[in-house]
Order: structure tokens, then sequence, then C-alpha cells
């Protein structure tokens, strides 16, 4: 019979830091996987690349900010959005600003479920939709 191997799990939780060289090698990882995703659902909608890579980088901040970095996430572009996106911007004969208001008030709607469920609680949120 062979020796019982351990398991070695690699990863790091929020309030963990990395050494240095992990830390530049896991964000440039993060870069590379990031960046291009954001920048082609910018190109594909028509948007413009720039505002929607610093838009991200604020959304980001300001969700580590208010979560005191517990939820370190990147708000990168959404393909969900884009079949709505080109049919917006298609029916307004290639009007971006419609698309946009529609963006940013999806994001507003997102905050206002999530402040109406941290107030209700999860729980009572499990008793109406059960998983």
């Amino acid at each position: 019979m062979g020796a019982r191997a351990e398991r070695r799990v690699v990863g790091y939780l929020p309030p963990d830091v990395p050494p240095p060289a992990a830390l530049v090698s896991l964000g440039l990882q993060h870069v590379l996987t990031m960046f291009p995703a954001t920048a082609l659902v910018a190109i594909i909608t028509g948007f413009d690349v720039a505002v929607t890579v610093f838009a991200s980088g604020l959304a980001t901040v300001i969700a580590c900010v208010g979560s005191r970095r517990r939820i370190p996430l990147y708000y990168g572009g959404s393909f969900a959005y884009l079949a709505a996106i080109v049919a917006v911007v298609g029916a307004s004969y290639g009007s971006h600003e419609l698309a946009q208001v529609g963006v940013v008030a999806t994001g507003i709607l997102n905050i206002v479920v999530g402040w109406i469920i941290q107030k209700v609680g999860k729980e009572n949120l499990d008793r109406v939709l059960p998983a």
C-alpha cells in the first residue's frame, strides 16, 4: 500500500497578503484575464474603451472600500448586457446614450435590491425564494 499523500490547497483568502513575488504575478494574471474581456465588451458595444476601463476600476475601488476589502471583486464589462445594448443602439439609430442610461439604471437597481436584502435579511429571503 502506498503512502497517503496530503492534499495541499494553494490560494489566498481576502485578509491574506501573499508574498511580494506572488502578489506581482497574481496581479499580472488578474490584469491579463480581466482587461481583454472588459475591452472586448466596450469594442463590441461601441462604447469608449477608456471610459469603460475607468468606470470598472472606479466601481472596483468603491466596492472594495465599501466592503472594507472583505469582497475583493473586479467589476468589469458584462457580456450579459450585449444583446440588450445592441438592440437599443440599433433601435435608436446608433445612439449609445439610451443604452448607457440603461446600464447605469440597472446598476442603481442592483444597489437598491442589495440594500433591501440587507435590511430584510437573507433568512427571510430564503423563505420566499428557497434554493
